[in-house]
């Protein structure tokens, strides 16, 4: 996948909701379920998302589940700044959009929210109380939290 640069798309909030993984998977098999540090690791291009509508569509339960994942495989957690990196600009490279979105820089769509605190200095359990305060497409202020 790395070598032919592969989209993975990743749903964390699988990895705090599949409550079921070790007794299905076993031991020997659990602590590799969600390889997500591998897969980057790897230098597969990684993409988050939700799986919604079987996961609830939160951007934040999303990150919060990559960064906190399960006790079972704490080795596979995601930093936030590389869960951020994924969520943003891995799916806008994905989506074959990476040269409109996925990141601020000038000539760039400028759609970003403003958050109530600093996602990179949270655990995940503060992570997924994290609100947006103001939401910009292309720019321009279309709501406040």
């Amino acid at each position: 996948m790395a070598k032919l640069q592969i989209v993975a798309t990743l749903q964390p909030q699988f990895v705090t909701s599949d409550t079921w993984t070790a007794d299905r998977l076993g031991p020997t098999r659990t602590p590799w379920a969600y390889p997500f540090r591998s897969m980057l690791n790897a230098g597969i291009p990684i993409t988050l998302s939700s799986d919604c509508p079987v996961e609830k569509l939160d951007a934040f339960a999303c990150l919060a589940s990559a960064v906190g994942r399960a006790a079972w495989s704490p080795h596979e957690t995601l930093t936030p700044e590389e869960a951020i990196r994924a969520y943003c600009m891995g799916s806008a490279y994905a989506a074959h959009n990476d040269d409109k979105v996925g990141s601020l820089q000038q000539g760039k769509l400028a759609d970003f929210v403003v958050l109530s605190d600093d996602p990179t200095k949270l655990d995940a359990k503060q992570i997924n109380q994290l609100r947006a305060e103001q939401v910009y497409i292309d720019g321009r202020l279309v709501t406040r939290g």
